[in-house]
């Protein structure tokens, strides 16, 4: 059998509408189906492919332990020693966590605002910083709750967060950035009266949501990889990839029912990161 042009590892399952998904779409149209390998899961090293797409932060090790490989790897771990041969992508959805909680300030008007995040991992620990720094900047007055759960996929855990957060701590406004667990969490925070804001899968009662560009962002990668067959350093990418508010890659999109104050929100919050 012929070496794969591609292998993709990812964390779990398709059909989850977003981190998964979004991968297994990059390579559509740029590589022919039985030229690629997806592994699911995380298995013992990388698969043998002309290039290989790590998606998350828990493929490092595996990375670093193939300093030979041609690998696009989709996050940025708190230390990059190591994978100087992988493309790294930074999602920057700390950026638009922190436009988010500015709005979320304006919409609460005084009362907390609530944050469901994944574990805390530094990619999470970063969101919710920013989430708070936003709320922060609209100087309305109103508290942070911040819960960060074990898993993804805890959902029981992400519908007792939800519903505490509303319930016990008086969240007006919830942002769930914890996937499948997180999107438990904002329809209980619904169910109890809150307002929500979504994180890559919006909800049609969003008063808004997080966009990210990752089918984009990785199918331009993967497709220069292929052409070239360098990545990091060799492909000129000393730092990781910046997939922010300024390159484009990265958004919040209000829903048409917000008022004028969170549009203003939004508006003031995104000024920072212009040109």
């Amino acid at each position: 059998m012929a070496r794969p042009a591609l292998a993709v590892l990812v964390p779990g399952p398709a059909g989850d509408g977003s981190w998964v998904d979004a991968a297994l779409a990059s390579y559509d149209g740029v590589v022919a189906g039985e030229d690629v390998v997806v592994v699911h899961g995380t298995p013992d090293r990388l698969p043998d492919a002309d290039v290989v797409l790590a998606h998350g932060i828990q493929y490092a090790p595996l990375v670093r332990a193939a300093p030979d490989r041609t690998v696009v790897m989709s996050d940025v771990p708190a230390s990059v020693e190591g994978l100087g041969h992988a493309t790294l992508v930074d999602w920057a959805w700390y950026e638009a966590a922190r436009v988010a909680g500015r709005v979320a300030a304006v919409v609460a008007d005084g009362l907390p605002v609530g944050l469901v995040a994944g574990p805390a991992v530094p990619t999470q620990r970063k969101v919710a910083d920013a989430f708070s720094a936003g709320v922060a900047d609209a100087g309305t007055g109103c508290a942070t709750v911040a819960v960060h759960l074990p898993s993804f996929d805890d959902v029981a855990g992400g519908r007792g967060a939800g519903t505490r957060l509303v319930e016990a701590m008086g969240c007006r406004v919830l942002l769930g950035t914890a996937d499948g667990a997180g999107d438990a969490a904002a329809e209980q925070a619904r169910a109890a009266g809150a307002l929500t804001l979504g994180f890559l899968r919006p909800h049609p009662d969003d008063l808004g949501h997080v966009l990210s560009d990752v089918t984009g962002v990785l199918r331009g990668l993967v497709t220069d990889a292929l052409a070239t067959g360098r990545t990091g350093t060799a492909a000129g990418h000393d730092r990781p990839v910046h997939a922010g508010l300024a390159s484009g890659h990265l958004d919040l999109v209000l829903s048409d029912h917000v008022g004028a104050a969170a549009v203003r929100a939004r508006a003031d919050a995104l000024a920072a990161y212009a040109g």
